[in-house]
């Protein structure tokens, strides 16, 4: 249900931690255990900011990717969300279908976002739903070419059939969509979002060694081990 007097829904995709299940780019070059112990890390930071969500601006839902892992994901993230678990065949109908669901349920603005992006905060997403009083969609371009945050009023606009997903076109193909139907849309600044070895030395690179970033500091003690 949506808690919240502003009807938002915020949307979180995840998966529950297995060693060997979860970052797996990230575990070919770095190892099984670096890879589950950054995702949980991840996880974790998301976790903590979205419970500043002290003023009931959003009602946090997590989707976990499997219907088994359910009740494992209640145990593991906590009693903060409304729960459900990911249904379609590829990462699109996910995303749609999770939408939907949130919709169906009440929502009058939903925002999706993954555990991928060690600086998203809540004031971020706070402000994500602000911005869609003014716009028919807001979306967070990730550095690799595709987005971390997709926001939106309604499903007028189909952004998820036939989209090329992991591929460095997905921002664009997205915003084509929403510009040749007549949507109106807002850019967040460019995040991270880290996949492997690359987006994690890229994320690592811009920061300054004293980040106060929990995932920053694992990683930064872990690779100069």
């Amino acid at each position: 249900m949506i808690s919240n007097p502003e009807q938002n829904a915020l949307i979180i995709f995840a998966r529950y931690p297995v060693l060997g299940k979860v970052k797996t780019r990230l575990a070919s070059s770095f190892g099984k255990e670096f890879a589950l112990g950054f995702y949980k890390e991840c996880s974790k930071h998301l976790f903590i900011e979205i419970e500043q969500n002290q003023n009931e601006i959003f009602t946090p839902f997590l989707f976990c990717s499997e219907k088994d892992e359910l009740n494992k994901m209640k145990g593991w993230a906590g009693s903060g969300f409304e729960y459900y678990y990911q249904e379609g065949n590829d990462l699109g109908e996910r995303m749609e279908n999770a939408f939907n669901k949130v919709f169906n349920l009440g929502a009058k603005k939903a925002i999706i976002i993954g555990t991928d992006v060690p600086d998203i905060s809540n004031n971020l997403i706070d402000n994500s739903f602000l911005l869609l009083d003014e716009k028919d969609f807001v979306i967070g371009p990730s550095i690799d070419g595709g987005y971390y945050l997709l926001g939106m009023k309604n499903l007028n606009c189909d952004l998820f059939s036939g989209i090329e997903w992991s591929t460095e076109t997905i921002l664009d193909q997205t915003i084509n969509r929403m510009t040749e139907n007549n949507f109106s849309y807002t850019k967040l600044e460019h995040l991270h979002d880290i996949d492997d070895e690359r987006s994690l030395k890229l994320w690592m690179k811009q920061h300054s060694k004293d980040y106060d970033n929990p995932v920053f500091k694992f990683v930064k003690e872990k690779l100069s081990c």
